[in-house]
């Protein structure tokens, strides 16, 4: 005889006899260690697990995180551009005059990124220092 798992809640349900057949038949296909009983657990678990509109299914936290991370991955991404593009524009008139060359937009950023390839610990540490100079509030006097 076959040893089963013991759950500690129990259901029951009722089902037409068309749909007991077609559970017995998948029962059949799976062989003698698999019970109904296993096959109603899997198939709650798989409605459960795809079922968006409940709240807090698994797949649909996931699924929404995720798509929350491409999104703020793609806005910061664009905004860094622009931003960089921002201080092209400013600051090309400035190399012009004390370089007498011009500069593209390429080249500011390709050497802005090798700068920040070699230097990108130093950047995050003083980055982290403005941060947390900037969180801090002094206290206010009582009048």
């Amino acid at each position: 005889m076959v040893e089963h798992k013991r759950f500690e809640a129990r259901l029951n349900v009722y089902v037409s006899a068309e749909l007991q057949r077609k559970l017995e038949q998948i029962r059949d296909q799976r062989g003698p260690r698999v019970t109904v009983p296993d096959i109603v657990r899997e198939a709650i678990r798989l409605y459960i697990d795809n079922e968006e509109e409940i709240i807090g299914s698994r797949r649909h936290f996931q699924r929404g995180l995720r798509e929350s991370i491409e999104a703020t991955k793609s806005e910061l991404q664009w905004n860094t551009l622009v931003t960089l593009a921002f201080l092209w524009q400013l600051q090309s008139p400035v190399y012009t005059a004390t370089t007498q060359q011009q500069i593209s937009f390429k080249e500011t950023f390709d050497k802005s990124l090798a700068f920040a390839t070699r230097s990108w610990e130093p950047l995050l540490k003083a980055l982290a220092r403005a941060t947390e100079q900037a969180f801090i509030v002094a206290p206010t006097e009582k009048p």
